[in-house]
């Protein structure tokens, strides 16, 4: 009865004891560095919890030394797991079971939609990841849509208001043989003319040109006038002539009838 009684005592401290002595002989230490007293030595590790995804924190026992730091944190890298199948996945952290290094996607270029945006793909094998973002950059002209500075294409619209190539064109008097023109602004992006240069009044090709000045009658056609002259030579000869003859009349006796 005693040797029973020994054997169940016996069997019911073993099973008391050994749970203490493995957990004992599982905790985890880290070294610390006690802030008061100096000393460094390994300390047991209570928990651990998240900090961030590079991070976690480690609560310890106090310092065997002083005993003035209880329960306090420090910082360790996670660490354990294996990597996730996808670049959205990452590590599980064995201590604290956090997610971390995260490998994230291998982006391509940017490629152009056609309708003002454009989209990247991931490039690693198996990941079908994608973003599309609106198209951004550049300058819209009379002439040009903007050009996006991310992928290369154009977007949007033209740009009325932004002349490619506004030139000014001064004022030409015209001439009795050329027409003139006014002072005005061209922009040949458009094809367009203006009265002014800020390219607000919009006018047409026609209303840039001056007529021609009127011919003045000395500087027209004198084959006119070259005949009355003539004729006027020939009016006072036939006049001398006869003037002439009657005087010769009248000395030779008058008129004869």
């Amino acid at each position: 009865m005693k040797k029973w009684l020994i054997w169940c005592l016996t069997v019911l401290a073993m099973v008391c004891l050994i749970p203490g002595i493995v957990l004992k002989a599982a905790a985890e230490t880290v070294p610390v560095h006690c802030a008061f007293c100096g000393i460094r030595e390994e300390r047991e590790a209570r928990r651990y919890e998240k900090y961030d995804s590079t991070y976690h924190r480690v609560y310890v026992t106090e310092c065997q030394n002083c005993h003035k730091d209880g329960n306090i944190t420090h910082l360790q890298v996670h660490s354990g797991g294996t990597q996730g199948p996808t670049c959205t996945e990452g590590k599980i952290c064995k201590k604290c079971g956090a997610e971390y290094d995260i490998p994230g996607h291998a982006w391509g270029e940017w490629k152009p939609n056609g309708d003002g945006t454009h989209t990247r793909k991931c490039t690693v094998g198996g990941c079908t990841g994608s973003e599309t973002k609106d198209c951004s950059g550049g300058t819209a002209t009379c002439k040009d849509k903007a050009k996006c500075e991310v992928c290369g294409e154009s977007y949007g619209k033209l740009d009325s208001n932004n002349h490619a190539n506004l030139k000014h064109i001064d004022a030409k008097a015209a001439t009795k043989t050329s027409e003139g023109n006014i002072e005005y602004w061209y922009c040949d992006g458009c094809n367009k003319y203006y009265k002014d240069a800020k390219a607000t009044q919009e006018i047409t090709k026609a209303q840039t040109v001056t007529a021609k000045l009127p011919q003045s009658p000395l500087t027209g056609d004198t084959s006119n006038l070259m005949l009355w002259i003539a004729l006027l030579f020939i009016s006072g000869g036939a006049c001398t002539v006869l003037t002439v003859k009657r005087k010769k009349m009248y000395r030779h006796g008058g008129n004869r009838i």
